[in-house]
């Protein structure tokens, strides 16, 4: 009787490291698509936000008709 139990837990217990398993290895699949997800919305956005920053970081000169509006 005390062996059948301890079968049973033994089972009952690599059950729970499959399951913990499956669900580290779903959770890098995951991680993975969100990293390709990003990476592709990057490459495709990248045509907007390059000349945006540009522009932040090296602002254009007015023009002489924006200052004399000052």
């Amino acid at each position: 009787m005390a062996n059948s139990t301890l079968t049973q837990l033994k089972v009952k217990f690599l059950k729970i490291l499959l399951m913990e398993s499956l669900s580290s290895q779903q959770v890098g699949r995951q991680a993975a698509k969100a990293r390709q997800r990003q990476q592709r919305q990057y490459k495709e956005e990248q045509s907007i936000f390059l000349p945006a920053i540009a522009e932040e970081h090296d602002p254009p000169e007015p023009s002489p008709e924006t200052r004399s509006s000052w």
